[in-house]
């Protein structure tokens, strides 16, 4: 039987804290998809926000009561602890999931479900578009590098949450998120799935639009609380698996600049080469690790602590 025959198709859950105007852009695009309402529903699984964002969920619920719901995890503060809640009010046969400030195109329901009507996969990762209307060196390093998800299915065997969708018996199978991590369970999951031999698929076929980073800050705190969460706290929790983020943080190759001809086919900005490869591809992705390395070793340091 296919997705086409069944009654709830899609259940989109959205993890969100403190993030009103994200969420709004995106329910936006949800609500307003080329599909059946009553074959598709939305989860906004809010994570103890303490602003209006939930009252954005609720208004929306209210608006859209057949196809917008919202769930509160307020006991555990981690995105995979939110994303575990809508998962277990989830009843379609697939779960994709968006970030709160994600869009999506009309046709993106459609896009899905003939991916997986073809290809029966149990796994898919999709392409994500970063864009900005800011243009600042940030933003260009952000969109540069962007989201490697095709890459990161191939060589790592996960894809970043904000563009999977999985059948939702996956997770009867394997087991939801682990909502110890603060970054990587993505990782984490995906690693499981694949360990399962479970059918992975990346497709360009479908496109998510996620808005660029545009400050150094915002880039650094993603540095840090990927160091903290994505390299410490799985390299403390699963050992075996992670140990080689250990290594990452060894070779001193990384607290060097790169030589700027080294990197020359990344660059794809409209700024002079010498101007975006000495400021952004040379120095910067120094100093993120510099700040990354602090946070592996907050990681490390409480978890040393926090042994029985």
């Amino acid at each position: 039987m296919s997705l086409t025959d069944t009654l709830i198709k899609v259940s989109v859950v959205i993890p969100v804290y403190n993030d009103p105007i994200g969420l709004q852009d995106t329910l936006e695009s949800l609500v307003t998809q080329n599909f059946s309402r009553d074959q598709y529903e939305i989860i906004v699984a809010d994570n103890g926000s303490t602003d209006n964002t939930l009252d954005v969920a609720k208004n929306y619920a209210n608006k859209y009561q057949h196809l917008v719901k919202y769930v509160v995890e307020d006991k555990i503060q981690s995105s995979y602890a939110a994303r575990n809640k809508g998962v277990d009010s989830a009843k379609g046969e697939l779960i994709s999931f968006l970030d709160a400030d994600m869009t999506v195109s009309k046709d993106w329901i459609r896009q899905i479900i003939s991916v997986f009507d073809d290809n029966n996969p149990d796994y898919v990762g999709c392409k994500v578009y970063l864009y900005s209307k800011r243009k600042s060196f940030a933003t260009l390093y952000n969109i540069v590098t962007g989201f490697q998800v095709k890459s990161a299915m191939e060589d790592s065997h996960y894809a970043q949450t904000c563009c999977l969708t999985v059948k939702s018996n996956i997770f009867s199978k394997i087991g939801f998120f682990d909502n110890r991590l603060e970054s990587g369970g993505d990782w984490e999951f995906g690693n499981r799935v694949w360990d399962a031999r479970l059918k992975f698929h990346y497709t360009d076929k479908i496109t998510i639009y996620h808005p660029a980073r545009d400050t150094l800050k915002a880039l650094l705190m993603k540095s840090i609380r990927i160091g903290r969460g994505g390299r410490g706290q799985l390299s403390c929790l699963y050992p075996e698996r992670y140990k080689h983020f250990n290594n990452i943080y060894l070779s001193w190759r990384r607290y060097v600049p790169r030589n700027p001809y080294s990197i020359r086919s990344q660059y794809r900005c409209g700024y002079s080469f010498k101007t975006v490869t000495i400021l952004m591809f040379c120095i910067f992705p120094v100093l993120s690790h510099y700040i990354s390395l602090i946070g592996f070793m907050q990681s490390k340091i409480y978890y040393y602590f926090s042994r029985d």
